[in-house]
């Protein structure tokens, strides 16, 4: 049987089908007090006078012809092995099929770390190796930017905006990484369904051989089944540890700790019965049960990623203002249609401008890019199966991945936005001084060519 992470399940259950109907055939032969010489194909009588081959031909011990085909103590070779190369094979006719791969889900894992590591805010970038480590450090940088100009301006304006904007940016940005990072979660715990699944099924495939083999009365196949605590062992292996390439995200794990339900939906686990029995029927009854149980905790493990992405969709989109900058409490900068209105903005014009075409928008590409981090995420594949196994959960995890994205999307049209309205509030602004400077310019001149105004 093959182990580890990389399986070929259809090989791997026809190469246990022969022994497994070899057993069950030797047994139902020693159900009717024979017993085997060559397993599968000789037989003989407890008292050694004759015995029966694969073909029905009875033989005495003494030699000679077959004395008569058929059956020997009502055992009848033809007839048990037709029945049980029917019926093994149809006890795992659905596992046959393809089951999702492990590994396959890294990608996908290793997109939302891109994402959640562009929006962590604490790249450490002491190498710019890759184009994401660079986009990530601009767009911490220019957060830092828009911060500490705006946070050391004055005005009424500015402190609106400041509060309102530049300085819940930083926090939405690591909320919508920890939200991310939830994805993250659910691929980790499909993978972990997948993984313990895989193992478990090579396990029953070599109890069921054991069972089958000594499936008699006083046969030695009790089968114990000694399964990994399936929902138990992906509950314990669920903490989210990230690559060594994303390392940065550290700092926000806990965050999305507190979006995170999915063990929550697990339950209990399931304890297999033996799979041994005194007959192959029995065996094949309790092979049917085992498989049931283990299609059971995997429904359970993949019904468990599928509530835990509605549960953090739930937080997620309930919850704007963390998640996204909300309209909420919108500053009077981006809602003034004449920005004179305001009672002061008392800003070196230059810096407004800076922050309006570049630093801005430089954000908001920031938001842009792990959006489209997250669309490497959103790929069925790894998911599929060709069989009725398990209960496929990509349906909730790319619902979940797409109000993160939504999020993302309305945080960079807020900050796209805000550039606009400061770039108009700077125009408007610079007008009026222009507006002013102009007349004052205009009563000089007039001083100068009437002279000053008699007195009383």
């Amino acid at each position: 049987m093959p182990s580890g992470d990389s399986y070929d399940y259809d090989s791997s259950i026809l190469e246990a089908w022969h022994p497994m109907i070899r057993g069950a055939v030797d047994s139902d032969a020693r159900c009717h007090g024979l017993a085997p010489v060559e397993a599968g194909e000789f037989w003989y009588w407890p008292d050694l006078s004759c015995w029966i081959d694969r073909q029905g031909m009875v033989t005495s011990v003494a030699g000679g012809e077959p004395t008569h085909e058929g059956s020997l103590n009502g055992f009848d070779p033809q007839k048990s092995w037709s029945e049980w190369s029917t019926k093994i094979p149809a006890l795992w006719t659905k596992w046959e099929a393809l089951l999702p791969e492990p590994a396959d889900f890294e990608s996908l894992r290793e997109a939302i770390y891109q994402a959640a590591s562009q929006l962590s805010l604490s790249p450490k970038q002491d190498e710019y190796s890759t184009d994401a480590s660079r986009h990530a450090a601009e767009f911490s940088g220019n957060i830092q930017v828009l911060t500490g100009e705006i946070g050391g301006l004055g005005g009424s304006a500015m402190i609106a905006f400041n509060h309102e904007i530049a300085s819940r940016i930083p926090y939405t940005s690591q909320a919508q990484g920890a939200a991310a990072l939830v994805a993250a979660y659910a691929v980790q715990m499909e993978q972990l369904v997948w993984r313990v699944a895989r193992t478990n099924l090579d396990r029953t495939i070599k109890e069921a051989v054991n069972a089958f083999q000594g499936a008699y009365p006083g046969g030695h196949g009790e089968g114990s089944l000694a399964w990994l605590g399936y929902l138990s062992e992906v509950a314990g292996a669920l903490a989210l540890v990230p690559s060594p390439a994303s390392a940065v995200l550290g700092t926000i794990s806990g965050a999305a700790g507190s979006l995170s339900t999915f063990a929550d939906h697990l339950g209990a686990d399931t304890d297999p019965l033996p799979l041994g029995g005194d007959s192959p029927q029995a065996v094949c009854d309790n092979v049917t049960k085992a498989l049931d149980d283990l299609n059971d905790v995997i429904v359970r493990g993949e019904n468990a990623v599928a509530a835990g992405c509605r549960d953090a969709m739930a937080a997620v989109h309930g919850d704007p203002y963390t998640y996204a900058l909300s309209d909420s409490a919108r500053p009077a900068i981006l809602d003034q249609d004449d920005p004179r209105a305001l009672l002061s903005i008392d800003v070196e014009y230059s810096v407004l401008d800076d922050l309006a075409d570049v630093t801005l928008p430089g954000i908001a590409s920031g938001f842009d890019l792990a959006h489209h981090f997250l669309d490497g995420s959103l790929n069925p594949a790894p998911f599929v199966r060709t069989s009725g196994v398990g209960q496929d959960p990509y349906a909730d995890f790319a619902a979940y991945v797409a109000e993160v994205q939504a999020q993302l999307t309305s945080t960079s049209w807020k900050v796209s936005t805000a550039a606009a309205h400061l770039r108009a509030v700077v125009k408007d602004f610079r007008a009026t001084d222009d507006w002013v400077a102009q007349a004052h310019r205009d009563l000089e001149q007039h001083t100068q060519n009437v002279g000053p105004a008699p007195l009383p």
